[in-house]
């Protein structure tokens, strides 16, 4: 059962937060956050920030509340709901009663955000380079060139008179407070494991001979990681990436242009499958066949959106936006790994012989996925097959619950022999009928003989 169904209009909420939004905030949810989480999430988020700024001693609302107010349905709320989880920007709580708790997180500023790998990717795909690089620009702040200028600031304890004693030994209040601004304290972004199969010390060692700055590199280990999880890319190819990325006259390595860099060679260079590669699940054996074999191989060597792409071009299709933030998203927020989502991509174009990736069907899909535990791309075979099973084992039993009846003709053989024992009835009258015929007879008789 999909999972926004267990959501009802009535469900109670209470909102809390351990902070109150900033203008400079909203300004990071305007202009960086909008484009990714989309209109109805991004009403969604300001909705919910303007009850909590009203709100007292936790009030309880109800879901029917938002629905009304931003003229949405239960599933385009869980939707919008699930990209602001996905995007740090909540997180939602649930008791046994079904009252939420939905704990609202401050967006990060904009210096933040764009240190923030996945975030910043995920914009760059949205938006576009072009757009990307004009919103840099717009909102990062020039620094004045102080070179030339000494620095003759005070410092605090220059300025203001405080006892010693009071820093040797720390009022009780003081450690009170740190203790509870240590427990509030809260990250709000969204961190992406380490890859397995993805060797960060290689790739060190391959730019040892280089002019790349390495203290650099190391610093976005994150983000050279997050790129290989979405592009698939390899240590050789990484390695010649952060040296396009490098400025050669200062040795600097430079993020942004990184990302600029492999968002760019990944829209213009497509990859393709063979033919012997559009194979779909016929076997019921436990044991892959060939064509299994191949797509399993394939869904564990290639990277979600490129494998998204070599699909696309091999039913003569292309790729759009919504189609990588579909899959983008689902990575972000689930816990399949990149084979899994590549199956599930397999399973709608292919399988189901699909045009595209649709949002409800993909998530609902890998969500499926998920609960029941599919782990592997060989696990992604087996729930196909059991549901190809399951699915002509339910055609076969409605032919049979539906068959019309037939009407048997019978031989001519056995039409003669049914038209003689059919006379021969009719000659032979019950006992009755005989009787009463007699008795005509001898009336008759008898009259004669008067006569």
């Amino acid at each position: 059962m999909e999972e926004w169904r267990n959501i009802s209009p009535q469900d109670n909420f209470i909102l809390t937060s351990d902070y109150f939004i900033s203008n400079l905030e909203r300004k990071a949810l305007d202009i960086l956050y909008q484009p990714i989480i989309g209109v109805n999430a991004y009403a969604l988020i300001n909705n919910l920030w303007r009850i909590y700024e009203r709100d007292k001693d936790f009030e309880q609302h109800l879901n029917f509340e938002l629905l009304a107010y931003l003229n949405i349905d239960v599933q385009t709320f869980y939707d919008s709901r699930l990209k602001l989880e996905g995007a740090g920007l909540i997180k939602t709580y649930v008791n046994d009663n079904h009252r939420y708790v939905y704990k609202l997180i401050k967006p990060l500023d904009i210096n933040q955000f764009f240190n923030d790998d996945l975030l910043s990717v995920t914009l760059l795909q949205t938006i576009g380079e072009d757009r990307y690089e004009d919103i840099v620009n717009d909102v990062i702040i020039d620094k004045y060139n102080l070179e030339n200028y000494n620095d003759i600031s005070k410092n605090f304890l220059q300025v203001f008179r405080i006892k010693s004693s009071e820093l040797s030994n720390t009022p009780q209040n003081v450690g009170k407070a740190k203790k509870l601004v240590a427990n509030s304290t809260e990250s709000g972004t969204n961190d992406i494991e380490n890859s397995d199969d993805f060797d960060f010390s290689l790739v060190l060692s391959i730019l040892e001979k280089s002019f790349v700055n390495i203290s650099d590199v190391k610093k976005n280990h994150h983000l050279i990681n997050s790129e290989h999880v979405l592009y698939g890319i390899d240590e050789p190819e990484m390695a010649r990436f952060i040296e396009k990325a490098t400025n050669v006259n200062n040795n600097v390595f430079d993020p942004n242009k990184l990302k600029l860099l492999v968002n760019r060679d990944f829209t213009t260079n497509n990859v393709s499958f063979g033919e012997d590669d559009r194979k779909t699940y016929l076997s019921d054996n436990n044991k892959l066949d060939k064509g299994e074999k191949q797509i399993v191989s394939m869904a564990k060597e290639i990277a979600p959106l490129d494998f998204l792409q070599g699909l696309k071009k091999q039913v003569d299709g292309f790729v759009h936006d919504n189609e990588t933030r579909t899959i983008r998203d689902v990575m972000h927020v689930s816990v399949l790994k990149p084979e899994v989502i590549n199956m599930v991509t397999y399973h709608i174009i292919i399988d189901q012989r699909k045009s595209g990736l649709s949002r409800n069907l993909f998530t609902t899909i890998a969500d499926n996925w998920s609960q029941k535990g599919i782990r592997t791309a060989e696990d992604a075979v087996a729930e196909i097959r059991n549901r190809k099973k399951a699915s002509d084992e339910k055609k076969r039993e409605h032919k049979r619950k539906y068959r019309k009846p037939i009407k048997e003709e019978l031989p001519d053989w056995a039409k003669d022999e049914h038209k003689n024992k059919a006379k021969d009835n009719t000659n032979s009258m019950p006992d009755e009928s005989r009787k009463k015929e007699l008795e005509d007879k001898l009336k008759r008789i008898r009259s004669w003989g008067k006569k």
